[in-house]
């Protein structure tokens, strides 16, 4: 019931859909943006990495078989 009356009450005052329009646009413009989310899938996969194991080779006690 609350959400059919909050549509209603936006249908019937267009200024207000449109200022809730352009603001919704906005936002999801700077949250979803190609640049926002390519800085959110790199620091997501830095941290994935980070917690993996570091290989036998490249742990600092690893001895060198050369």
């Amino acid at each position: 019931a609350a959400l059919a009356d909050a549509l209603a009450h936006i249908l019937s005052d267009p200024e207000q859909a449109r200022r809730l329009g352009a603001a919704a646009a906005l936002r999801a413009a700077e949250e979803y943006s190609l640049g926002t989310m390519v800085e959110r899938y790199v620091a997501l996969y830095v941290q994935l990495l980070a917690s993996l194991p570091l290989p036998l080779a490249a742990r600092p006690d690893a001895e060198c078989r050369a």
